[in-house]
């Protein structure tokens, strides 16, 4: 009895790391949103792209994502949730580098499909892994809304980020907004 009064008072501590990871999870899924939405007319320009690629880049960010919420869940549980949730930013990383060195159209959408893909499979996981973690539901609930945070620090820093490095020219913006989008997958 002593023993789940000392848990239940802990509060978040032992599982805050838990929390963080998956919260990194979270950042990086508004990360590739914002970061794309911030620096698309940089890659435009750039790669000399017409209106319609611009459409079909960000509608198959959109459409990567909720095929990775669809479908991330039911490969998580085949392979371990845990195996899945440790591994799928390295998927995000190469996603976000293909971006980082595309010579255009073809290599950027591959890029985005890629880790979209990811970004999506890993947002349902990584609330699962807290969650289930979790000993009671008031520290699940905290859990789950401590990744929330991160999502909102994520959407913050792409914007500071791509408004940091506006004045690069070329594609040289999105490059380094995809660059700090994989650097923080890979340190995950």
């Amino acid at each position: 009895m002593m023993n789940t009064s000392t848990k239940r008072d802990k509060g978040l501590g032992g599982y805050m790391s838990l929390a963080v990871a998956a919260g990194v999870g979270s950042m990086l899924g508004s990360g590739i949103i914002v970061g794309l939405s911030a620096t698309i007319t940089v890659w435009q320009s750039g790669f000399r792209l017409s209106a319609s690629q611009v459409g079909v880049l960000s509608g198959i960010l959109t459409f990567a994502i909720a095929c990775g919420s669809l479908f991330g869940g039911r490969i998580a549980d085949k392979i371990g949730r845990v195996v899945f949730f440790n591994w799928i930013n390295l998927l995000y990383a190469i996603g976000s580098i293909i971006c980082v060195l595309a010579n255009g159209f073809p290599t950027l959408l591959v890029g985005l499909i890629i880790a979209g893909l990811a970004s999506g499979a890993d947002l349902p996981v990584s609330m699962t892994v807290v969650s289930h973690d979790a000993p009671t539901d008031a520290i699940a609930a905290r859990l789950v809304s401590t990744t929330q945070v991160f999502w909102q620090v994520g959407v913050f820093i792409s914007f500071i980020c791509a408004f940091a490095v506006s004045c690069i020219p070329g594609c040289g913006c999105g490059r380094v907004v995809f660059s700090l989008l994989a650097a923080v997958a890979v340190g995950r």
